[in-house]
């Protein structure tokens, strides 16, 4: 063999490359297995961290709701309020109850004390320490509303607020009391009057409140659009109103009428209709 072909094989198996399959595939197995339970430990890592930060979050008591202060409540009971809250907080769900902080519905605590007490409005706030704040604007009474023989409280928009039993309890000269005679009746908790009617009587009855203090308005009667409004004065006239027109100068005109006329003789008259400007007219 010649010394050229020699040295050609020889250049060759320097070049190649050997190895023996059966050590190749135990190390890569044994590689297998390490990245393995690498993930499994780090799995396991992930699941105990989220189930330590679920616990904390929303089974121990580090956000339980420790204390529920209200504020604004007049007429109703706080205790009644917080019975109603507690009622809430102690609702289960997905086997969690509801009284931890991030769990509690505050929308659903607004909505429900709403509409059990018809509130003008509820803000609830929370405080990380374990404090449920709540914010309550009640609404104010403006007038009594009677309707098939029975009396509300009122607010300025016509919300009902209480029933009244006892009306021999209520200052018949601190609040208008407003019969409803047509047909429009409560709806939703709330009159089903026109509310520029309810603007004009308390406007109205302020006024005459006002300049005409030896006098009571012992109701204002409301018909149907088209009959208008009238107020009967106790042992008095009854009033003919036009709430299309400003309220201050039908009392002033009334005021004008009766220091123009005796005492006797107004308080003797059937109706006063005060609904046409400066044009009055008597009977």
């Amino acid at each position: 063999m010649s010394t050229v072909l020699k040295k050609r094989r020889q250049r060759d198996y320097q070049n190649k490359k050997f190895t023996n399959p059966f050590f190749k595939d135990k190390r890569n197995k044994k590689g297998r297995q390490g990245t393995s339970k690498k993930s499994i430990l780090f799995i396991l890592i992930i699941i105990l961290i989220l189930g330590f930060a679920f616990w904390f979050f929303y089974i121990a008591n580090t956000f339980k709701i420790k204390e529920i202060k209200i504020n604004g409540l007049e007429r109703v009971s706080e205790e009644k309020v917080i019975n109603n809250i507690s009622e809430i907080t102690n609702k289960t769900k997905f086997f969690l109850k509801q009284d931890n902080l991030f769990l509690v519905n505050t929308n659903e605590i607004s909505n429900i004390l709403k509409t059990n007490y018809n509130f003008a409005q509820v803000d609830v706030n929370k405080e990380l320490s374990g404090k449920l704040i709540i914010d309550i604007s009640e609404r104010q009474y403006e007038a009594i509303f009677l309707e098939d023989g029975n009396y509300y409280y009122i607010d300025k928009e016509g919300y009902i607020i209480d029933k009244i039993n006892e009306l021999e309890d209520v200052n018949p000269k601190k609040y208008a009391i407003i019969n409803n005679e047509s047909n429009d009746k409560i709806k939703e908790n709330k009159v089903n009057i026109d509310l520029d009617y309810l603007v004009f009587i308390n406007n109205f009855y302020d006024e005459f409140k006002q300049s005409l203090n030896d006098l009571e308005i012992e109701k204002f009667i409301v018909k149907n659009r088209n009959s208008g409004l009238s107020a009967q004065i106790i042992n008095g006239p009854i009033l003919y109103l036009n709430i299309d027109n400003d309220s201050s100068a039908q009392v002033r005109n009334l005021k004008i009428l009766r220091e123009n006329n005796l005492n006797e003789e107004f308080l003797k008259r059937s109706y006063i209709d005060l609904r046409y400007g400066d044009r009055l007219f008597l009977d």
